[in-house]
């Protein structure tokens, strides 16, 4: 019983045909009467659920003895041929290198017990020949795989004793973690239990089996610790629904509406009502702790990031660090992790969901350090600028320099312009000497930057002064436009010189507006600079000259000069 048309009521799922909501057929596959059928979220690329199911008449479904639908619709996604009847077949994640759940039936001669069949992936790949047990899965131990459940059968008392395995990928064949000792199993070669359910509530699931003398009922829980959090099974109605028809037909475990296994989603949040419940939780989880400053890499980085929701509660907090996935409380080495990198800064992201689904997200950085021998905070260093220095203009080329003259080193410098970190350096070792660096600027362009640094070691952060540099000549200098024309004939020199100031690279001679001749300039500031060219055919009349100089930070006019052609 499920609803896999994802309309909010439910369908009967009668093996190859499935039953509306309304009592009429959603759709009849035709693949005929089978004898096991699992219903989830088995393929996690595509949405909504599919059915897995054997079947005992391939010959008059066109060979098919195995199928994984769209439960929605019957399409047949991908099907097993054969033509034996095929009694058994299972459907979970067991194996976490195979993205979404897998899927097998037995093969061979088709017996209850067969070890060969078909184990294939949600894609219908066939991941293996070998298969476990086609009998139940069970949520057991601490991860989300499914584990397979059996007994070990006897055929003179037709009862078996419970065992649970884990199912090995790599060497194909299932490994005993339980044996359910001094118990038996019903229903003959089937082998199940008495009920299968999430009846204690964390997720993981109970097996009630009979005692072997058939005087009481023992019910069997996991002792594993998990760190998964998933909403209680049973709130989910499909799985609910599961549990109460489990022990009607042939049984088969519960699956619930959505996917389980490596690599899910967050679990979907069941819409629950309480009697005498309070009001609904409205707000997201509130989360403290969140760590700022210095980390050295080497060693150990104590985390106390919690979330407090007093509503509802919190469901479950997150924690990454540039990515990586760390405990929120705890003491981690970053550099075990694989983060490194003195004077950068790494992202924390924390995550905190409520029982009602409200999720907050809180960030914060640390700056990052290799272990070093310091005992204390670096010094105050001063920081100076050459702007202007070497002739005068404030033109945009100039150091920012940092002097430590005294005090504990730091390990990384990092400098700000008006505000925004531009430049990381690791320091070298100084221990009793003064500490110098310095950042070199060329072409900046015509404004006012503030320049703050930060001197880091792994037991502080120290800001520096502070320095201003107003730089006012990024632009070129003014040229100067001449001509020789005295004899007013036509034909002249026009030069133009810029005699003082920052130099051009590149130069426009203009005539009444028009571009009459360009070029290029090595720029050597301050050095002077001169671009020529000699025109002929000017037609009488006057005439307006101007020279423009560029560089990348702007251009600059002459003052316009007339010239007389008679």
């Amino acid at each position: 019983v499920a609803d896999v048309d994802r309309d909010g009521l439910d369908e009967i799922v009668f093996g190859a045909l499935t039953i509306d909501h309304d009592g009429m057929p959603l759709y009849n596959s035709r693949l005929f009467h089978g004898d096991a059928l699992h219903v989830s979220d088995f393929v996690i690329d595509r949405p909504g659920q599919e059915i897995y199911s054997v079947f005992e008449s391939p010959s008059g479904n066109g060979n098919i003895i195995a199928a994984m639908r769209d439960a929605e619709t019957g399409e047949i996604l991908w099907s097993n041929e054969g033509t034996v009847d095929t009694g058994r077949g299972a459907a979970a994640d067991i194996d976490p290198t195979s993205p979404g759940a897998e899927a097998w039936n037995v093969g061979g001669n088709a017996a209850w017990d067969s070890p060969v069949g078909t184990l294939n992936a949600s894609t219908g790949e066939v991941l293996s020949t070998d298969i476990p047990a086609a009998n139940f899965v069970t949520w057991w131990n601490g991860d989300v795989v499914r584990e397979i459940t059996d007994h070990d059968y006897d055929e003179d008392t037709m009862t078996g004793v419970p065992t649970i395995s884990t199912w090995d990928p790599a060497a194909q064949e299932e490994v005993e973690i339980k044996r359910l000792e001094g118990t038996s199993t019903n229903n003959t070669t089937k082998g199940n239990p008495v009920i299968q359910a999430d009846l204690f509530g964390d997720w993981r699931e109970e097996l009630a089996v009979r005692l072997e003398d058939g005087t009481g009922i023992r019910i069997y829980t996991t002792t594993d610790v998990t760190d998964t959090r998933i909403p209680t099974l049973m709130h989910d109605s499909q799985y609910r629904l599961a549990v109460a028809n489990q022990n009607s037909a042939y049984n088969q475990p519960p699956h619930p509406s959505y996917f389980i296994g490596a690599g899910m989603g967050e679990p979907p949040v069941p819409s629950i009502s309480y009697v005498g419940a309070p009001d609904t939780d409205e707000s997201a989880p509130v989360i403290s702790g969140m760590p700022s400053g210095v980390v050295s890499v080497d060693e150990p980085f104590e985390l106390a990031i919690t979330a407090d929701d007093p509503e509802s509660g919190v469901r479950s907090v997150t924690v990454t660090i540039d990515g990586v996935d760390v405990p929120a409380s705890g003491d981690v080495v970053l550099a075990d992790l694989g983060i490194s990198g003195d004077g950068q800064e790494a992202e924390v992201v924390a995550t905190a969901t409520n029982n009602d689904g409200f999720v907050s997200t809180e960030t914060s950085t640390v700056l990052l350090v290799s272990g070093d021998e310091y005992d204390a905070a670096p010094g105050r260093g001063t920081l100076s600028n050459t702007s202007g220095w070497a002739y005068g203009l404030h033109d945009g080329t100039y150091d920012v320099v940092m002097n430590l003259w005294w005090g504990v080193p730091g390990t990384v410098f990092r400098l700000f312009e008006n505000g925004e970190l531009i430049e990381t350096r690791v320091l070298e070792p100084t221990q009793g000497m003064s500490q110098t660096t310095g950042v070199s600027f060329e072409g900046k362009p015509n404004g006012t930057y503030e320049y703050t640094a930060e001197l880091v070691n792994s037991q502080g952060i120290t800001e520096t002064s502070s320095t201003t540099v107003v730089v006012n000549a990024a632009a070129p200098g003014t040229p100067v436009v001449s001509h020789d024309n005295w004899d007013r004939d036509g034909e002249f020199t026009v030069t133009a010189n810029l005699w003082w100031g920052t130099n051009a690279d590149a130069y426009d001679i203009l005539l009444d507006g028009e571009v009459v001749d360009s070029g290029e300039l090595a720029a050597s500031t301050p050095d002077a600079q001169r671009a020529q060219v000699e025109l002929e055919g000017v037609e009488p009349g006057d005439h307006e000259l101007i020279a423009v100089f560029r560089n990348a930070n702007g251009e600059t006019a002459s003052k316009p000069v007339t010239v007389t052609v008679r």
